[in-house]
């Protein structure tokens, strides 16, 4: 499985917290036009939680689509057992 979506969450996380951002400075600094630098995650808090829920989507959507079908395969792969004997028979005549 590919660790695309992590990454993704890990790398946008670093991006929003690491970019700074021009808002109007405060009082009659900010009157005249005046900027500071803040964060972007300070400046747009949303962020925060769009973040956690798609880092939880694109991370957990595929975990919970994984064990899914694992329990699928799993209850194939029993069934084909019954039909064509225990696995350990044919595993002991192949290495016999």
């Amino acid at each position: 499985m590919s660790n695309t979506g992590a990454s993704f969450s890990v790398g946008f996380g670093c991006f929003a917290a690491t970019q700074t951002i021009a808002v109007p400075a405060t009082r009659f600094t900010g009157w005249l036009g005046f900027t500071t630098q803040v964060s972007l995650l300070t400046a747009e808090p949303f962020l925060l939680p769009a973040h956690i829920v798609s880092g939880t989507v694109i991370v957990g959507i595929p975990m919970w689509k994984l064990s899914e079908y694992e329990s699928t395969w799993m209850h194939i792969g029993q069934s084909l057992g019954v039909k064509f004997g225990s696995e350990d028979r044919w595993m002991k005549t192949l290495f016999s």
